[in-house]
């Protein structure tokens, strides 16, 4: 399983549940080894991330420091779960036992206990040092801390995924939803669009990518979900753990292996929906079953008309909307549930009915 991935110069570093592997950015498909899977036992890579020109990576089953050349790098491999760096000598890290605690590179020695759970059923999901602070991911909450040491809990009991920084701003991932810090405003929800658990969150342009176990979603700079991509659009696993953005190719880290893809395929789509189409005609005193009649004409004992519609959406995370025209009126929204007229005066009437998930691409069908 693919845990995280980072660029470093010209290549792309993998970490996974066994070993740590890297791939030529001119050629994603070939990947190699920095340190060998275990025939026999999984060596779990949980931490990736590059600081100063150096990998910095934990395996928790290590019982020793480790420092590897693959190449022209250096590899820094921490006996530890998780880990972030302070400067080129320090470095938070967290152990089996889920304490955080501060780390000498240079004597490779602990040397203070930062965070200690107080309840057996605290786990820590993620450690990032950023703007002289400490923000500890757990399954309880996020843990702040700051360089005295002093402590403040944001979303006590919610389930933290990880603290991501993004153009300056920091973002919390805490189970479906993306919070901003330190205001805790929830900027997207992923339950209105079925993500259950978000994993990261990258920015690109004007645009967002929300990696998550329920596939990736693209949302538009007001946060709002324009399009999710899951293994129908090519992806090996609707899983993804990570998610990283080089010039124009996105890369993404799945539980079964590596995605990637042009910037240019992900935004020729348009939404997955079919044209609407007039299945049948319930009146007070008639049922009329379409079967691509281009008229339909009623008699003055007709008072009420309902049009039942069909339209097909293939994206889970987006909902129809309706909008229809009578003759030359505006278009007026509607709930396709049904469509429903009451009382139309005598005469000639041409109904026009166009559906849409984004508000930009209409589908339309004209019925007289």
């Amino acid at each position: 399983m693919l845990e995280t991935l980072k660029h470093l110069i010209n290549m792309c570093i993998f970490s996974t549940s066994n070993g740590l592997y890297y791939s030529e950015l001119n050629n994603l498909n070939q990947i190699k080894a920095i340190i060998e899977p275990d025939n026999f036992f999984n060596n779990d890579y949980t931490t990736l991330f590059k600081f100063e020109n150096i990998i910095y990576t934990s395996c928790v089953i290590n019982f020793d420091f480790k420092k590897i050349k693959n190449n022209q790098d250096i590899v820094f491999v921490f006996p530890f779960k998780y880990l972030s760096a302070i400067n080129s000598s320090k470095c938070y890290v967290s152990d089996v036992t889920n304490n955080v605690l501060l780390y000498d590179i240079s004597k490779q020695k602990i040397i203070d206990t930062i965070f200690k759970p107080d309840d057996y059923r605290i786990s820590v999901h993620h450690l990032l040092y950023y703007n002289n602070k400490l923000f500890i991911s757990t399954s309880k909450g996020l843990y702040v801390y700051n360089n005295n040491k002093d402590k403040t809990i944001y979303l006590s009991g919610k389930e933290v995924q990880k603290v991501e920084i993004t153009e300056q701003q920091v973002y919390i991932l805490s189970e479906d939803k993306i919070y901003n810090y330190p205001q805790l405003q929830i900027v997207f929800n992923g339950e209105a669009y079925q993500v259950i658990t978000i994993k990261d969150v990258l920015k690109w342009h004007q645009n967002y990518f929300i990696a998550s176990e329920e596939g990736l979603v693209l949302v538009d700079n007001q946060w709002k979900a324009v399009y999710h991509y899951g293994r129908k659009n090519g992806l090996i696993s609707n899983v993804i753990n990570d998610i990283y953005a080089i010039d124009s190719t996105l890369i993404l880290a799945t539980d079964k292996g590596v995605s990637f893809t042009q910037m240019k395929n992900l935004f020729t789509h348009y939404p997955e929906i079919t044209t609407p189409s007039l299945q049948f005609i319930v009146t007070n005193n008639d049922t009329i079953y379409w079967k691509n009649q281009k008229q339909l004409s009623f008699n003055t004992l007709t008072h009420d008309i309902y049009f039942y519609i069909l339209c097909s959406n293939f994206n889970p995370l987006t909902k129809v909307k309706y909008q229809y025209k009578l003759n030359e009126s505006e278009w007026i929204n509607f709930d396709n549930s049904p469509l429903h007229f009451s009382s139309l005066s005598g005469g000639n009437y041409v109904l026009q009915i166009r559906a849409t998930t984004d508000e930009k691409h209409f589908y339309r069908t004209t019925h007289n």
